[in-house]
């Protein structure tokens, strides 16, 4: 399980999701460090990605007082560590070559990262969404449901404090699932105060369910 501390040490994929419970609204539980894999008798991480390694993604709104422009989006089907739920998790970042970054356990400094997590809580345990629909930003109710939450790294790729924000309300709407594939738009109101909307159009990244050590920073 995730520590008091869960930002140290932790991998790329971690870090995100360690942020996300943070906030009390985690989907799927990743531990830092947790050499399990949910994936069973997979193929390389080179064979496993699309072809297409580039994504998009937009982030309308300020954060922080500051703007945000994503150069690139990974996306994957998430299996918790904890239980079998499994969830749609998409990753936006400000650097480039997300899912090789992501494959070979590197973090960028200066980089801001948008994670979102959706997922069916309709059932028990709770499920990836397996086509479009509409997911409310979690409050712990039944229903459908979905995270948001950003954080920028400093320059020995550690979160800065003051740069982390969660979504309290609003919702995302899937628009395209497809495989490891999930597309789509949201429009959520931060703990922060501020009004952000934006649409995500990732690659597909199946490194991004793989634990791993702690990063490289680059």
């Amino acid at each position: 399980m995730i520590g008091s501390n869960p930002l140290t040490g932790c991998s790329e994929k971690a870090h995100f999701l360690a942020i996300v419970s943070l906030s009390g609204l985690l989907l799927v539980p990743f531990g830092c460090g947790d050499s399990r894999s949910p994936v069973i008798d997979a193929p390389p991480l080179a064979q496993m990605d699309a072809p297409s390694r580039k994504g998009a993604g937009s982030v309308t709104g300020p954060i922080h007082g500051q703007s945000i422009v994503i150069a690139d989006a990974a996306s994957s089907l998430f299996h918790s560590h904890v239980d079998s739920s499994t969830s749609a998790f998409i990753m936006m970042s400000t650097a480039a070559s997300l899912c090789s970054d992501v494959e070979s356990n590197i973090s960028r400094a200066g980089s801001t990262v948008v994670v979102l997590g959706v997922s069916n809580a309709t059932v028990t345990p709770k499920v990836a969404p397996t086509g479009p629909g509409d997911y409310a930003i979690s409050t712990m109710a039944p229903g459908n449901d979905a995270v948001w939450a950003v954080f920028t790294r400093d320059s020995a790729c550690q979160p800065i404090a003051g740069s982390r924000a969660t979504a309290t309300s609003g919702s995302v709407a899937l628009t395209m699932v497809n495989g490891n594939v999930y597309q789509g738009t949201y429009d959520v109101v931060l703990d922060s105060g501020e009004h952000v909307t934006g649409a995500f159009e990732p690659a597909a990244c199946p490194a991004l369910d793989q634990p791993a050590p702690p990063p490289k920073c680059l």
